[in-house]
């Protein structure tokens, strides 16, 4: 019966105390203690909105909490506090900023399962033969994706891309030396047009509500952002070399090294070498 189901079910494991952070914990209250003079100066809607989102970025660093729910318990805790209305903390999600994010996250999606990285993989990036050009047929590309796209899915579909990528070439690439410049490549091109990142779309709506004669187009930033794209590019391509060194390759245990394999044979031997007198096999 589902009674009995019910009541034989597993309790859920409690968190053993060993295993909390307790250095981190320890950490963040030692900061927040440190700060409360400051705060305590601020007026009260500032300073309870500089504590959560100082304890929020303490989260997300010491603890590892997943960024939205450390963001969501701080927009709680300025409702909870007064600083902030219902109306106020929910019309983030009726933003066209956010609904405009989620559609390109749900584009780039597509682009994905309709194998479109593929075509990437095989067409654009081809076959370098050393870690500079690698580099440059991967970042070209993505600049002009993260123009075309939301950089943020960009990253994270072209980042399995990149590392299996990486490990084909000839000879191979150590693969942070391109993930870290995709990243940065991902948020280069985001600055080309107006939809490759959120945050231009959030400034966009900023801009609009505040001055509606003079709205951000599609391509206002783009002068702006290609200076940007080709300066973050240069020094990609001449500060890896140091900043990114290649790994170091796997060592290769030598044979001498290796356990010693009983062959089957010693182990059973024929029946013409046997002695009569012994026991039958297993």
């Amino acid at each position: 019966p589902p009674a009995l189901q019910l009541a034989a079910a597993p309790a859920a494991p409690s968190a053993d105390p060993a295993e909390l952070p307790w250095g981190a914990l320890a950490t963040s209250g030692l900061l927040l203690v440190a700060l409360t003079p400051l705060l305590l100066r601020l007026p009260r809607d500032a300073s309870v909105t500089a504590a959560a989102v100082v304890v929020s970025l303490l989260q997300m660093a010491l603890l590892d909490a997943p960024p939205e729910q450390a963001l969501l318990e701080g927009v709680l805790c300025l409702v909870w506090s007064g600083v902030l209305s219902l109306k106020q903390a929910l019309a983030g999600f009726a933003s066209e900023g956010v609904v405009a994010v989620g559609v390109m996250c749900a584009v780039a999606r597509g682009v994905q399962t309709t194998g479109g990285l593929d075509l990437i993989a095989r067409v654009l990036l081809g076959r370098p033969s050393s870690r500079p050009a690698a580099l440059l047929r991967l970042i070209l590309p993505t600049l002009l994706i993260s123009a075309c796209l939301n950089n943020t899915p960009v990253c994270a579909m072209l980042s399995p891309v990149a590392a299996s990528w990486a490990a084909s070439l000839c000879p191979p690439v150590a693969q942070k030396q391109l993930l870290m410049p995709l990243s940065f490549a991902t948020m280069l091109g985001g600055t080309l047009t107006l939809i490759g990142s959120s945050t231009n779309l959030v400034a966009a709506e900023a801009a609009r509500k505040h001055d509606p004669t003079s709205p951000m187009t599609m391509f206002g930033i783009t002068p702006v952002g290609i200076i940007n794209a080709a300066a973050g590019t240069a020094y990609m391509l001449v500060a890896s070399r140091w900043l990114l060194p290649d790994a170091a390759p796997p060592a290769v245990q030598p044979r001498s090294a290796l356990p010693a394999v009983r062959s089957r044979s010693a182990e059973y031997p024929s029946p013409a070498a046997r002695s009569p007198l012994a026991p039958p096999l297993p």
